[in-house]
């Protein structure tokens, strides 16, 4: 499955490039960090943290009408945290957004984004699970789309 999405990203990246020539066309390393509060314990019981750490990602846009366009990222905690002091796991977050960007001189500019996002948090099991086609993977999603 790994090497059907990474073959549907670059045709995407493709159909999306080809008509774009003449128009703006950005792409993005990302790197950030987080910080919160750790585990704790209230009157409902046991709250685990967010965890914090380092994420990593990609992000880009296109614009194909003057000023309008759309933009999209991914970006994953760069190593598993520990759920409850337990579980491993690591969330993805992404989103799409339509942009408005626009240009005042050379070197000062705008946008304006507005989409959707969500996340995607993969629970490590140690097992390895495969499908049909023989695709396996190490981790389980939970996400609202499942």
């Amino acid at each position: 499955m790994r090497k059907l999405d990474a073959l549907a990203l670059i045709a995407l990246v493709y159909v999306m490039v080809e008509p774009a020539l003449a128009q703006q066309v950005d792409v993005a390393f990302a790197g950030g960090s987080m910080l919160s509060a750790g585990n704790s314990i209230n009157s409902s019981g046991f709250v685990p943290g967010q965890g914090g750490g380092t994420f990593i990602g990609f992000n880009g846009n296109v614009l194909f009408r003057g000023n309008l366009g759309v933009q999209g990222e991914v970006n994953w905690r760069a190593s598993q945290a520990s759920y409850g002091g337990q579980v491993p796991y690591r969330p993805v977050f992404w989103d799409f957004n339509a942009i408005y960007a626009r240009r005042f001189s050379q070197r000062l500019g705008a946008e304006a984004l507005g989409g959707i996002g969500g996340e995607s948090v993969r629970f490590y099991s140690g097992q390895y699970n495969c499908d049909y086609y023989g695709n396996c993977s190490n981790y389980v999603r939970n996400h609202p789309a499942d």
